[in-house]
Parts: structure tokens; sequence; C-alpha cells
């Protein structure tokens, strides 16, 4: 129930597996060269943040004109089996989506967000419910850029390890990654850490 609404809603709650890469200035023309094929679709939408629940680790934010969006962190997996070409921390999300048909959730002070995302679809053999998509993304907010490059789970929670790791696998395999282009630590986060970052580095920057 929405609480106060009086009303059942529709909401849909995932858990996924992901690690995700940030990197400053526009997606160069290099990078989607090496991560398109035949199979990678394009998207164009805007998503609002609320950069308060950033600040808080929180992901929430209005997709697009859909829905609400709510993601809260259950764990961090310190040695992931991303092979030898990418090195981060995957995360375990749990994430909860409600139509803003039916929902009362805000956002006072949104950051929108505008993208342009490719994505490509890795699914089981024997279950094309459950796989992982592997999303590069083209980032423009205010007079900012950004791309981020993104290995997320979907489908059935209990095999997101197993998804993970043939996503990661098979990406790889279908993708070598090239030597001039580095997924580093340094350069891992979730959405909230570098809202968070990216909120901070503005309030420093000079007027």
């Amino acid at each position: 129930m929405n609480p106060g609404s009086g009303h059942s809603v529709d909401l849909a709650v995932l858990v996924t597996r992901e690690v995700r890469w940030f990197f400053d200035g526009p997606l160069p023309d290099a990078v989607l060269s090496w991560f398109s094929t035949a199979d990678t679709t394009a998207e164009l939408r805007t998503d609002w943040y609320d950069l308060r629940s950033a600040l808080n680790g929180v992901g929430r934010k209005r997709r697009n004109g859909t829905s609400f969006d709510t993601k809260f962190r259950l764990e961090s997996l310190e040695d992931p089996d991303l092979g030898t070409s990418l090195n981060g921390t995957a995360e375990d999300w749990v994430k909860i989506s409600e139509p803003i048909a039916t929902s009362s959730e805000t956002i006072d002070d949104p950051l929108p967000i505008r993208k342009k995302l490719h994505t490509r679809r890795f699914v089981f053999q024997l279950d094309p419910r459950v796989g992982g998509d592997a999303e590069l993304a083209d980032l423009d907010f205010g007079s900012s850029k950004a791309w981020s490059l993104c290995i997320e789970t979907f489908g059935d929670p209990a095999e997101r390890g197993t998804a993970f790791d043939q996503t990661v696998a098979r990406f790889l395999a279908e993708t070598p990654i090239p030597d001039s282009l580095r997924f580093e630590t340094a350069d891992c986060a979730s959405y909230p850490e570098w809202l968070s970052v990216l909120t901070a580095n503005q309030d420093q920057a000079p007027v």
C-alpha cells in the first residue's frame, strides 16, 4: 500500500549485482565503436536524481516519465571475479520501482541527467529471463558531460552471482579491452557515490 493513499500500487522489487565506472568528459567515439556490436540497443531518456538521498548512499530518481526508482545497497563484494581487464567493486542492490501514475513521491531539488544508453544483453542459455546487461552511458547534466560503463544482472536474485560472472566473462570474450582503455577501482562507483562527489566538487568550485 502507498501510505495514506487508500489503494494498492504496483511495486516492482528487484535484487541485482552490478559494477560501474564513471569518467569525466564526453563519451569518446573510439569507446563507443569498441563497445558497439550488431545487437547493441540505444535509448534516450532523462532521469531526475535526488541529491539529498545520494549523500546518504541511497539511489533515488524519477526515471524518465515512467517510474520512481529507489535503490538500497545490500552488500559490497571486495574481490569480485572481473577477469584481468577490469578492476572494481561489485555490489548487490535492491531496487523498488513504482509507476509515476500511482506514486506520491516527489523530489524537491532534482538533478536532471540526460542519458544516451547503449546496451548489450547477455542471457542464460537455459533461461532467457536470467542474465546481465552491459551498458555504456553518455551523460549530460547542465554544462557538464560524463560517461559510464556498467555491468548489471537481471532475473532471479538467487542466480545473480552466476549471472554476473557469466555476463562479465561473455562481455570480455566478445569485447576484448584494448590497452589504451583502463577500468580501475579508482573510477568505480555507484550512482549515489558519483553524485555525492559531483555535488561536493560543484560546491567547492570557485564563483
